[in-house]
């Protein structure tokens, strides 16, 4: 482009040069009086050549020396001696000639000409300096360590000089071409074939004011110096460039800011553009740059390449690079010469001194403290099982069950056929066929009964030879109306049997019952081997009494008479599950078990919930029944899962007296968790057996006869927590059951009956040896003590931890760095970041905090929360019945991973912890030597008896909790701070699942 305009340029110059071949010598005299100072500003270096004209004085003067009236000798026009509004295109001094205003508008054309090729330039040197910095950069300096500072010093001072070459140019064109000529004629723009882009902005003092008789030249400068102004300091520029005050730059750019702001453009420039900034008081649009170098590139040819620069400084080292690759081992280096001998050292040592005389015998020292407890020994035989203890009282009555799933939809009836017709009339009787082959003999025919036996007699002979009038009759059972002696009794459950066994024979017989099977007789809760007498009566008769019966007589006369009762119960089936939950991943299989117990026998068959389908033997599906006796365990495999295969399923059994249906569910597995096998016959669906209650009586029998169960282990059942869908427990690494407790390790004793002592069961290395404390008295504070010996030796702690909203209990765990409290006066679990001292909290389902759901017979805590080799557990109560909840804790997110109901009584505990994931109960607090009885493993559902000795030296115990990182139970008895060591039996679970 600038190219163009110079070619215009010079073509109009050439015009100029025809028409000025006759130009008087003033014009020269008057060009060689034009100022060329210069400044630091190409716009004030402009502005200054349109104001160096001639001056007042100097035309005041020639105009008084012409006399008025003179006309032309060339054109006979009448001289002008002022400046008139009239034009003319002649190129003498008339009064019809063009006025300085006029060669200002003219000038004015050309100068914003100038001004655009100008910028234009400008814009093209800096990014020809840019790229030529870029290109001699070394190499070896990365573009992080150049000092943006230093280059953009040496920018500026490029720019700086350019300026000036660049204002010595415009100066000369000036100069040579366009001279500002008050008494020469001056072409318009558009008479020199150049288009001038007008700025659509208008300024008030963008046009010179009208001209007038008294105009002068005077007038034309001071309007060139506003107009200068003027397009510095307005902010109305062209479009195309816009000049600004220096000073005024912060406001233009808030002024940008809220433009782009309020457009939501790019930039505040026309056509949404960004402001390039070319130097202090300069700036165009991007376009304008960007459009002007690729037209650069198009049209010019490029400039032949540069002599290279000087070198320039060394730059700052670089970072290290990466250790090269270690180079082949030399060989091995010559042996040196050995070293001088050393120096012996000055002096030498003297000969011992002779013994002193015996000192005077100290003082008796203080007893030194109690050492601790060696490791405990084997744990003796088990000693004789003392008498079974009395009945606990009744447990609260249990919550009304959820109403059960509606029944399917019955099958449409047959449709009902219509009366049958009248018969019709007889046909004739047909000819005799042929004799067809004879028949097949028939089965034999059935017995005949049989007669009623008779009776042997035998006289009986005594020692002298005489013999008795009686005669010796062996027993006989009277049956009038079954004399097969065999016989079947049908009565229902719950009912009750009365069976008679009458016998005759002389001597009188005695009568005896017995089970055909060898088992004992249950009467009344009693177990008897067998009962004499000829009456046998169950009362609330029970499916597990259905059996055969025979009673015996005997009076020593051969022989023995005997009679068999075979005894039906009939009952509606009962279906026992062990699992409803079954938890499988994708493409592996899954196994739902169910037992089913019926007299008569049931129709028992598994379906498919969500279709009603009755599922059939296959490959997919896989079906197993085993009976024994009334009881059948039915077992479905489904294998190769996919995802319409999770879902639910019924396992249903029917027969004459009722139908029973059970749910089952498999859910998807998640590969990084276990779920537990909760439940022992702990889900039971249909009628249930009536139970036995142990017998009442004045005077007991013989214990060795009946035995009475524990009401615990006969009691004990474990389920998920409510109607919730849990992820699972974590996979243990081991197992391990306890098999002994050893005798308490003292540490130190405080005036407190619920304080808690505590150590991290998961530390840093720096944190291993940390012990930390709570006080009874002060619920809204943890004290952290460096070590276990400072916490016995000093009463000061090293560090404290606020809690504003309190604690509840004593019964509280730090584990990872983190410590978990039970939130005061609330259900919420709490774990604090000691690093952080960042919260996380969330409310246990079911949790009971009311003054009545207190945990143990301590009646202190709500929540217990222990650690063990699996993670973070919280045993707590619930509102609503002296259950157990056990729930297991994510301990970074405290999410739920499972929830146990487990019916052990917890107010008949002392204290609970749990060891490997297994929950263990201490029977009392209180009692200095008590036991650990109950075990509940909490991944199997199992109940286990442990017996394991336990004691509490200051009778007082309030907390108990096992740190797996020392292997001890840490508690607090009465204010005392005590350690258990304990020993177990593990077996790592390396490549099977429990």
């Amino acid at each position: 482009m600038f190219l163009a305009v110079n070619q215009s340029l010079q073509n109009s110059k050439r015009r100029r040069e025809e028409e000025a071949a006759t130009a008087t010598a003033k014009a020269t005299a008057t060009r060689d009086r034009q100022s060329r100072e210069t400044t630091d500003s190409t716009t004030q270096l402009v502005a200054n050549m349109l104001m160096n004209g001639p001056s007042p004085s100097e035309t005041e003067t020639e105009a008084a020396t012409r006399p008025k009236g003179t006309k032309c000798e060339s054109c006979q026009h009448v001289q002008q001696s002022v400046a008139t509004c009239e034009p003319c295109n002649c190129a003498c001094n008339c009064i019809n000639k063009l006025d300085a205003s006029a060669n200002v508008r003219a000038s004015l054309v050309l100068v914003y000409i100038y001004l655009g090729a100008l910028t234009l330039m400008l814009a093209t040197l800096a990014i020809l300096f840019y790229t030529y910095t870029q290109s001699t950069e070394e190499p070896a300096v990365p573009p992080a360590m150049l000092n943006q500072r230093a280059f953009h010093a040496q920018f500026q001072g490029e720019l700086l000089r350019s300026e000036h070459v660049l204002r010595a140019m415009v100066t000369q064109i000036m100069e040579t071409d366009y001279p500002l000529d008050v008494g020469t004629t001056t072409a318009q723009p558009s008479s020199l074939g150049i288009s001038v882009v007008r700025n659509e902005r208008t300024s008030p003092h963008r046009h010179p004011p009208p001209c007038t008789a008294s105009t002068s030249a005077t007038s034309t400068r001071n309007w060139l110096n506003s107009l200068k102004l003027t397009n510095i300091l307005s902010p109305a520029a062209d479009p195309l460039i816009e000049f600004f005050n220096p000073n005024h730059r912060k406001a233009l750019e808030e002024q940008d800011t809220e433009i782009r702001k309020r457009t939501g453009l790019k930039g505040a420039a026309p056509g949404g553009d960004e402001w390039i900034y070319l130097n202090t008081y300069c700036r165009v649009p991007e376009k304008i740059i960007t459009g002007f170098c690729k037209g650069t590139q198009d049209y010019c040819p490029p400039s032949p390449q540069g002599p290279p620069g000087a070198v320039g400084p060394k730059g700052p080292t670089g970072n290290p690079g990466l250790p090269g690759i270690p180079g082949p081992k030399g060989n091995r280096g010559d042996v040196g010469l050995p070293g001088a001998p050393g120096v012996d050292g000055v002096g030498q040592v003297g000969a011992t001194g002779p013994r002193g005389p015996k000192g005077d015998a100290g003082s008796t020292g203080r007893a030194g403290l109690d050492g601790r407890d060696g490791v405990p020994g084997e744990p003796g035989l088990d000693g004789v099982p003392g008498r079974a203890g009395a009945d606990g009282k009744n447990g609260l009555p249990g919550r009304d069950g959820k109403d059960g799933l509606n029944g399917k939809d019955g099958k449409d009836g047959m449709s009902i056929t219509g009366p049958k017709g009248a018969q019709g009339p007889p046909g004739e009787r047909g000819l005799k066929g042929i004799a067809g082959p004879r028949g097949r003999p028939g089965k034999p025919g059935t017995n005949g009964t049989p007669g009623v036996p008779g009776i042997n007699t035998w006289k009986m002979q005594y020692p002298n030879g005489t013999a008795s009038n009686d005669l010796l009759i062996p027993p006989s059972i009277t049956d009038l109306t079954a004399p097969n002696f065999r016989r079947s009794v049908i009565v229902e459950e719950g009912k009750t049997l009365n069976m008679s066994c009458s016998a005759t024979g002389n001597p009188q017989p005695q009568v005896e019952w017995r089970r055909d099977d060898g088992r004992t007789i249950n009467v009344n809760g009693i177990e008897l081997s067998s009962i004499s007498g000829q009456f046998i009566k169950f009362t609330n008769i029970t499916r597990h009494q259905m059996a055969a019966y025979t009673c015996h007589a005997n009076n020593g006369i051969a022989p023995v008479a005997n009679a068999t009762f075979l005894v039906e119960v009939h009952f509606a089936p009962m279906i026992s599950v062990y699992r409803q939950m079954i938890y499988a991943e994708y493409q592996s299989s899954a196994t739902l078990e169910c037992q089913v117990e019926a007299f008569p026998e049931a129709i028992r068959y598994w379906e498919r919930a969500y279709d009603g389908k009755i599922l059939d033997p296959s490959d997919k599906y896989r079906i197993e029944s085993y009976p024994d006796g009334f009881k059948t365990s039915m077992r479905l495999t489904i294998s190769n899962l996919r995802k319409d295969d999770f879902g639910y399923y019924h396992c249903v059994a029917r027969n004459e007296l009722n139908a029973t249906m059970v749910n089952f569910e498999i859910a998807p597995q998640d590969p990084n968790s276990e779920t537990p096998y909760v439940g022992n016959n702990v889900k039971v669906y249909g009628q249930r057996p009536p139970e036995s209650e142990c017998p009442v009586c004045d005077q007991c029998p013989d214990p060795s006869l009946y035995q009475c169960k524990d009401s615990i282990l006969n009691n004990f059942e474990i389920q998920p927590t409510g109607n919730r869908s849990y992820p699972g427990l974590p996979k243990r690494v081991k197992t391990c059951y306890l098999y002994a407790v050893g005798k308490p390790v003292f540490h130190k004793v405080v005036n407190e009956k619920f304080g808690s002592w505590l150590r991290d069961a998961a530390p840093r290395d720096i944190d291993r040896e940390k012990t930390f404390v709570t006080n009874e008295n002060d619920a809204y504070n943890l004290f952290e003590f460096s070590t276990r010996i400072q916490y016995r030796m000093n009463s000061v702690p090293r560090h404290k931890y606020e809690i504003s909203e309190g604690f509840q209990g004593n019964a509280h765990v730090v584990y990872n760095g983190s410590f978990y409290y039970h939130q005061k006066n609330t259900d919420l679990v709490v774990k604090l970041d000691l690093t952080t001292s960042k919260k996380t909290s969330v409310q246990l389902p079911y949790a009971g905090v009311a003054a009545g759901n207190r945990l143990y017979t301590t009646d202190h805590n709500f929540m217990d929360f222990n650690v063990d080799e699996v993670g973070l557990w919280v045993i707590y109560s619930t509102h609503d019945s002296n259950n157990t909840l056990v729930a297991k804790l994510d301990a970074e997110t405290l999410r739920m991973q499972y929830n146990f109901n487990i019916t052990l009584d917890h107010k008949q505990f002392g204290e609970m912890f749990i060891v490997c994931g297994n929950l263990y109960a201490i029977d009392s607090g209180t009692d200095k030597n008590t036991q650990i009885r109950y075990v509940v493993d909490l991944y199997k559902g199992k109940l286990l008896n442990a017996n394991l000795p336990f004691s509490n030296p200051f009778s007082y115990t309030t907390t108990v909790g096992y740190n797996p990182l020392t292997v001890e139970l840490y508690s607090w008895d009465k204010g005392n701070a005590l350690t258990y060591p304990i020993r177990y039996n593990e077996h790592r679970l390396a490549a099977e699942n429990i």
